[in-house]
């Protein structure tokens, strides 16, 4: 999921940050760290990267306004196109100075240089906004492609081709060489699937499996009509040009190998690449039918379910070295890149899927996975906490009560080995205050659901407070703390029982 950069980078096309006359090795583009990213597009100056769920990035050039970000600044870092989160964008192809994309229902938008009518909007001039091409509307094109300053686009099902944009030399395949702002229809030798044709259909004998368009000239590859191989659709990625997700079936396979019994390379390869990668994880388990698509607060786009029954199956992993490896993996590379702001919505999915991991239930590795966990959710810029908290509230109360259980036995794991001596109360321990203020963060959200609460008040309580601390001391200690900032349980009185409360009343009446 990582992607490198190298070359000229006079416009910041490389989208590492900085300008440059080149870069001679590949450098990685690390702002766009844990976004799984499905589809990368190159232009003369500029560069798109698509993710899984539609987010599209540019950088580099923009003179033309060909990034489609509504300005003619050029970028050195990837910045999101707005306006295009919600249109499903599956591919991209660049021009010279202008940009093409095209959406999973079949719909193209263009934007960028248009004075040769490239952006076939019917006009001259440049669009700083990516605009549909209402002239191909009604139509379904499965591949658009960009020369230097022409366009061409597939409509199989009639088998047609269509152009725009310079034609001097020829390259819109038209009568004669013109240029048009409009598509226009190539004539050639070859048919629809079903069999009409634009020429007479006593020349056409071929079916267009693939369109190329190069800087001033164009290609198609062909099949025989009677074939019938269904040409290829840009629309599709294809599962091996993906990058790696966590899978079910693949992973049920990793059950047959024996407790102290070989691992073959291939498998540990897989584990180690994807536990290691943000990317990965984020790109995984996304909803079928492409309901993960609109990616926001209000949506995250994963299946749940399947996420929880793959994380159960590796939880009965019985071989060592397949445990010890996604163990290592997690807990070593994948929790130290949570940043605090990520660049995007799908890279916050990390925070819904990891607690599904079963070593969350096991309070003793609280300093190697709760802490880094929680630590790195706190330190959330408010944007993605939001976010978060939008997430969280809309799980299952199942899900959810999992939250408040797996950070509430970490809590009293540590009190409970603190050994509290009489007339004392909690030490200060980073673990601690980090899954105190994450259970504060439930209570809020628990408390802030519309329909009601989402788990009962006592879900929160900690009754065993009593065997391995006195709560009236901490009461009293909080009384008389003047803005010291040590750490009290009085700041999450959440946590406290009936029986605890009326001793805190009892106290508090003495006091009086």
């Amino acid at each position: 999921g990582e992607i490198y950069a190298w070359g000229a980078n006079s416009y910041g096309q490389l989208g590492i940050g900085t300008t440059s006359a080149f870069e001679t090795n590949p450098v990685v583009i690390s702002s766009l760290g844990g976004i799984p990213i499905a589809y990368i597009a190159c232009g003369s100056n500029h560069s798109f990267a698509v993710s899984r769920s539609g987010a599209v990035f540019g950088w580099g050039k923009n003179s033309h306004g060909q990034l489609g970000l509504n300005d003619t600044a050029s970028k050195s870092f990837p910045s999101q196109l707005r306006t295009l989160r919600n249109v499903r964008v599956r591919y991209i192809s660049c021009g010279d100075e202008f940009s093409a994309f095209l959406t999973l229902d079949g719909g193209v938008f263009t934007c960028g240089a248009g004075m040769y009518g490239q952006l076939g909007h019917g006009n001259s001039s440049n669009e700083i906004l990516p605009k549909k091409v209402l002239e191909l509307m009604g139509s379904t094109i499965t591949q658009v492609t960009c020369g230097r300053r022409h366009t061409l686009a597939l409509v199989p099902s009639r088998g047609r081709v269509y152009s725009f944009g310079l034609g001097a030399a020829g390259q819109l395949g038209g009568r004669k060489p013109s240029s048009a702002s409009t598509p226009q229809v190539v004539h050639g030798p070859w048919v629809s699937p079903s069999g009409s044709a634009v020429v007479p259909s006593s020349q056409a004998h071929c079916v267009i499996n693939r369109i190329f368009a190069g800087g001033d000239h164009c290609f198609a590859t062909v099949t025989e009509k009677s074939k019938h191989i269904p040409s290829f659709d840009c629309r599709e990625f294809v599962p091996e040009m993906q990058i790696l997700v966590l899978n079910y079936d693949y992973l049920s396979t990793c059950l047959k190998v024996s407790p102290k019994g070989q691992v073959d390379q291939e498998m540990f390869v897989y584990l180690e690449t994807v536990f290691k990668s943000l990317a990965c994880i984020n790109g995984s388990f996304l909803l079928a039918n492409e309901e993960h698509y609109c990616c926001s607060s209000k949506h995250h786009g994963i299946d749940l379910d399947l996420s929880e029954k793959t994380f159960s199956l590796i939880g009965k992993f019985e071989n060592q070295t397949i445990k010890d490896v996604i163990w290592n993996s997690i807990t070593d590379d994948l929790l130290t890149k949570l940043s605090s702001s990520p660049p995007d919505v799908e890279a916050l999915r990390i925070y819904l899927i990891l607690p599904l991991y079963h070593e969350f239930n096991n309070p003793k590795q609280h300093q190697k996975l709760h802490k880094p966990f929680a630590t790195a959710l706190l330190n959330l810029k408010h944007p993605a906490s939001r976010v978060i908290s939008g997430w969280w509230s809309s799980t299952s109360n199942d899900y959810f009560e999992r939250l408040v259980i797996i950070f509430k036995s970490v809590v009293s794991f540590i009190i409970r080995n603190q050994k509290i001596p009489e007339n004392k109360t909690i030490f200060y321990d980073a673990s601690l205050y980090a899954m105190l203020e994450i259970l504060m963060f439930l209570h809020k959200l628990n408390r802030k659901v519309e329909s009601g609460l989402k788990v009962t008040y006592d879900t929160f309580y900690l009754p065993e407070l009593s065997e391995f601390m006195d709560v009236r001391v901490d009461y009293l200690l909080w009384l008389t703390d003047s803005g010291t900032h040590k750490l009290f349980l009085c700041n999450y009185p959440f946590l406290f029982d009936a029986q605890a409360k009326m001793q805190l009343l009892q106290t508090d009446q003495s006091i009086q």
